[in-house]
């Protein structure tokens, strides 16, 4: 069994092609094609626990979805269709208040939720999209960029944010959304509900898919973690479906094992940075929106309970995902 575990982490290591040294974040989940491209060189295909460096330009597929996850505990949800690049990443995990993160969304839908970086200083984290600026003044909120139109539209789930157009600034709160067309500025903060339906069925799409808690981690391990879950996943599908078989029995139990200690170790990790990271004066960031269900993929609470408004300060504990997740 123990020779079976180090050669599953192992193999799981070597899997992670990008160069673990400067990797920043992670590929938390993907549905459908994820490709990523540094500077002019060629796309690559990404894959479930794919480490990702600063300068790395995003897109999905059509029908496609990812979720990433940074060192400080930032989530990005691409939506269908979009390109997203990575301008700058920078945390100091010794004076969090110095860190900062800008963003670019060069098409389509992007969901951000807040970890320590923005959660510390709400200057510290800007995406732009067109001739537009988005500001943090909280926590879960959707971007959707129009490239041929040039059309932006921000929408919150929780927190504020403060769209910023070359005609004025549009301050954005909680449960409303606004739009900037260019020549115009940007219209008055509405509730979501009145969106076209275009628009309100993206930002359902965004505030639908599940995300992991939003503080910080040890990259390589929560990939890793999120690795050998999946396997687990998998290797228990296939046991599932030949019972009488015990090769396939036995490779479940193997994956099992090697998942459970693979969270294990990443939770862990995931506390202590969330500590260290506190000692560093980082802000704790308020839980994301939960989705619709109110679970994560794996079943599990993830956020806080509706209408609760007081941030609650996360533990990360062994599950795969929502509140309960180290990944």
């Amino acid at each position: 069994m123990q020779n079976c575990l180090r050669v599953l982490f192992f193999a799981v290591f070597l899997a992670q092609v990008t160069s673990a040294l400067a990797a920043v974040a992670y590929v938390h989940q993907v549905q459908g094609t994820l490709t990523a491209q540094n500077g002019g060189g060629p796309a690559r295909t990404l894959k479930l626990g794919d480490l990702l460096d600063p300068g790395v330009t995003l897109s999905t597929g059509a029908k496609s979805t990812a979720v990433v996850k940074f060192e400080d505990g930032q989530i990005a949800v691409l939506e269908p269709d979009t390109r997203f690049t990575v301008r700058q990443y920078s945390y100091n995990k010794k004076q969090v208040r110095n860190s900062n993160i800008l963003f670019q969304l060069l098409q389509g839908g992007l969901r951000f939720v807040t970890g320590v970086i923005g959660s510390t200083n709400h200057d510290s984290f800007k995406l732009t999209a067109g001739t537009s600026t988005i500001g943090v003044r909280g926590t879960d909120g959707t971007v959707l960029y129009d490239a041929i139109s040039n059309i932006i539209t921000a929408a919150v789930n929780v927190g504020t944010l403060a769209l910023q157009a070359p005609t004025g600034t549009s301050t954005i709160p909680t449960g409303t959304f606004s739009s900037f067309t260019p020549g115009a500025p940007p219209s008055a903060p509405a509730p979501i509900a009145q969106a076209t339906t275009a628009v309100a069925a993206q930002l359902a799409l965004a505030s639908s898919v599940a995300v992991p808690i939003n503080t910080p981690i040890v990259v390589e391990l929560s990939a890793r973690a999120v690795v050998l879950q999946a396997a687990a996943r998998a290797a228990d599908a296939a046991a599932a479906a030949a019972p009488d078989n015990e090769a396939a029995q036995q490779a479940a139990r193997e994956a099992d094992a090697a998942a459970a200690e693979a969270v294990k170790i990443a939770t862990q990790a995931a506390v202590e940075a969330f500590q260290a990271a506190v000692q560093a004066g980082a802000v704790p960031p308020a839980p994301p929106a939960p989705p619709t269900a109110g679970t994560d993929t794996q079943g599990q609470p993830t956020g806080q309970p509706p209408g609760t408004t007081a941030p609650v300060t996360p533990t990360p504990t062994p599950g795969g995902g929502g509140a309960a997740s180290p990944s």
